[in-house]
């Protein structure tokens, strides 16, 4: 990872800290870190571990390729737009899975809109 992808990896995991409305602290707290790691981590001087970005993403409500800045499936995308889907239990989560799935088919299948 060059320096300038792990200065930009810093500054996604801060932002969306922030807009989870998680201080420093909270965050600590969560990773089982000090805050000062969170702090390091923040501006790039600290690697995180793969189990503190999974554990990022749940608390600030991302997904890991998010956090990462990964291009994600269709699939995915549909997903992140609904707010509270990874509060729904695995059966309801896995519903809204199929037809997000069933949407992201279906408008291949359609041609481009007259405009």
């Amino acid at each position: 990872m060059t320096e300038t992808d792990r200065l930009s990896l810093a500054r996604r995991l801060r932002d969306a800290r922030r807009r989870a409305g998680l201080s420093q602290q909270d965050t600590a707290g969560l990773l089982g870190v000090a805050r000062s790691a969170v702090s390091d981590i923040e501006r790039g001087r600290r690697r995180v571990d793969a189990l503190e970005l999974a554990s990022l993403a749940r608390a600030t409500g991302t997904d890991v390729d998010q956090l990462l800045d990964t291009p994600a499936d269709p699939v995915q995308q549909y997903l992140r737009a609904l707010p509270g889907w990874r509060d729904l239990d695995e059966a309801d989560r896995r519903s809204v899975e199929l037809h997000a799935a069933f949407l992201v088919w279906r408008r291949r299948q359609l041609p481009p809109p007259h405009r």
